[in-house]
């Protein structure tokens, strides 16, 4: 006798919720990436809470929706699109972040272990160590805290850049002809214009 097992209508509605809209493309790739444990791949989407990792001397180009662009190097980073807007998490590793304007009451937030980034459109890097984060800004400004003071903000403008310690708050921005210069280049690289 055969025994034939119907799965409740519930057990079907929670395996096709699982499947979730995509919140970006993975657009090119570098050496050895993965995402969510898979090859990474020209063209894969990326789903809402997707890790992306980059090994040693690889890189991924990622569009997200809205038009945003990012390059990691060697690091990890986890999306989130909480509604309209994006959290990044980096916890550690090399993002370079383009963001087109928003519309008003959108956020795009990044977060590293030392750092707290939040823009509305604009072009630069973020920058993970062992404890120290820093941030050099292509285009627009950038308000950076520290985690240990994030009530404490600095504003980071076109050519500057700034170091972030965990511990001690943000300090001041300076200006940094040398490094605003490299890092446009990689802007160029990717295809993104300053």
């Amino acid at each position: 006798m055969r025994r034939i097992f119907i799965l409740p209508a519930a057990l079907l509605l929670l395996i096709a919720c699982q499947k979730q809209a995509p919140i970006g493309t993975v657009i090119g790739v570098k050496g050895s990436v993965t995402v969510e444990g898979r090859a990474a791949t020209a063209g894969m989407p990326l789903v809402e809470g997707a890790l992306v990792t980059v090994n040693e001397g690889g890189r991924i180009d990622l569009s997200l929706l809205g038009g945003h662009r990012l390059r990691l190097k060697e690091g990890a980073l986890r999306l989130s699109r909480p509604g309209s807007n994006y959290l990044l998490s980096l916890p550690q590793g090399r993002l370079l972040v383009a963001v087109n304007k928003l519309a008003a009451g959108q956020r795009f937030d990044l977060n590293t272990p030392t750092t707290i980034a939040g823009v509305r459109g604009t072009m630069f890097l973020l920058e993970e160590k062992t404890n120290v984060g820093y941030v050099c800004v292509c285009e627009g400004v950038v308000e950076t805290a520290s985690v240990g003071s994030p009530e404490q903000r600095q504003k980071v403008s076109q050519g500057e850049d700034l170091w972030v310690k965990a511990t001690e708050p943000a300090a001041a921005p300076v200006a940094s002809p040398m490094m605003y210069k490299m890092t446009k280049a990689d802007f160029i690289e990717m295809g993104v214009t300053p």
